[in-house]
């Protein structure tokens, strides 16, 4: 029985059915006094987090969600949106939804509907508020997975109990949280005047730069064998090298040249020209040569033309010839077409590959492989 609510028996409530010794007995009790008595928990949300197994993760619930105040309605009522417009652009963002009548959400989900609120006001359409949620839940759904690991594995103590554990964690979550969080503002700050540099030149320049579509330079570099790879070595040390693949772009990408995604084997790279991309492949093409002999070699297709970027990624012809090339690429080779190549003929080392027809271009492709100027290199060999 807590202090708080000296009627609510921890074991009238079940809520020590699963401890099957004195010392689990003893660290639950203490996790329930804390929960109820110093974190100020209801005890309908406390056996609610019995069911669900996750008691010990209530303090670090509610350090970066906040205290549950509000149920679904309410939040809407307060923030003056619609109720149905909360619920889905709350799932827009990959986020659980509650519509009951339990105290699900708090302030600061009523404080970030409010600025919702006030983007719409200003014009923005709903649309493009699903827009920004959709690329802004899967990135930071991303994210969370990376930084809640880095967590375990920087405070995990197994020697902790439950209600010790569930201290530890609370205390932690809320004195670095506020630092991440003022850091995650300040990186995409930079990112957001980085891309507007790239991408808006005069005030012609941002007006064009809303039209449907736009000319882009595309890449994709794969791994080569990466599949056949994945029989031969655990999933752990596949799992690196698509990482290492990965950390070898962000490193080499600077702007106006944008990683937009890593796909297992595979990056995808977009520039507004040509030239710069195709510098940017050829310097990743030579980080991966200076890997490990083991590692996969690289095999690089680019293209360019009119597509469309939105919600984070893009869409169009070059992105589909840009992936045809590098599926028949050599290993450690950079294919490209003629219209880059003649724009470009005088800046690369040129070989004329041939012409190639691909499914689903309607026309044959010439195909031409791009090295630095003045180089002839050879790809590695691998055993």
């Amino acid at each position: 029985m807590s202090k708080r609510h000296p009627d609510f028996d921890y074991e009238d409530a079940g809520l020590l059915s699963d401890v099957l010794d004195d010392a689990g007995r003893d660290a639950r009790v203490r996790l329930l006094d804390y929960l109820i008595d110093e974190e100020l928990v209801e005890p309908e949300e406390v056996l609610l987090a019995h069911e669900e197994q996750r008691l010990f993760l209530l303090p670090v619930e509610r350090a970066l969600g906040g205290v549950p105040r509000f149920t679904a309605a309410e939040v809407a009522e307060q923030a003056g949106v619609d109720l149905e417009l909360f619920l889905e652009l709350r799932r827009s963002l990959g986020l659980t939804t509650s519509e009951g009548d339990l105290p699900s959400y708090s302030e600061f989900d009523v404080k970030t509907m409010k600025s919702v609120r006030a983007n719409l006001e200003m014009g923005m359409s709903v649309e493009s508020v699903r827009e920004i949620n959709r690329v802004l839940g899967g990135v930071l759904s991303q994210l969370a997975v990376v930084v809640e690991r880095q967590f375990l594995a920087t405070y995990l103590d197994s020697e902790l109990d439950e209600a010790e554990m569930a201290k530890r964690y609370a205390a932690i979550t809320r004195a670095t949280t506020p630092e991440f969080a003022f850091v995650l503002q300040h990186l995409f700050n930079l990112h957001l005047r980085d891309q507007m540099r790239a991408d808006i030149l005069g005030a012609e320049a941002a007006i064009d730069f809303l039209s449907n579509t736009r000319p882009i330079a595309v890449c994709f570099a794969d791994l080569v064998g990466f599949t056949s790879l994945g029989e031969q070595i655990p999933a752990e040390e596949l799992g690196a090298i698509a990482e290492r693949l990965s950390s070898l772009a962000a490193e080499i990408v600077e702007p106006p040249v944008r990683l937009i995604k890593s796909i297992g084997d595979a990056v995808m790279l977009i520039a507004p020209e040509p030239r710069v991309l195709l510098d940017t492949a050829l310097l990743l093409m030579d980080a991966v040569e200076r890997e490990a002999d083991d590692f996969p070699q690289l095999s690089v297709g680019l293209a360019f033309g009119e597509a469309l970027d939105r919600a984070g990624d893009v869409y169009g012809p070059p992105v589909n010839l840009a992936s045809r090339l590098s599926d028949v690429a050599r290993p450690g080779a950079v294919l490209t077409t003629a219209e880059v190549k003649e724009d470009l003929a005088d800046d690369y080392d040129w070989s004329n590959v041939g012409r190639r027809r691909f499914k689903g271009i309607s026309q044959p492709v010439s195909i031409y492989r791009a090295r630095e100027l003045g180089t002839r290199a050879t790809a590695k060999q691998r055993s």
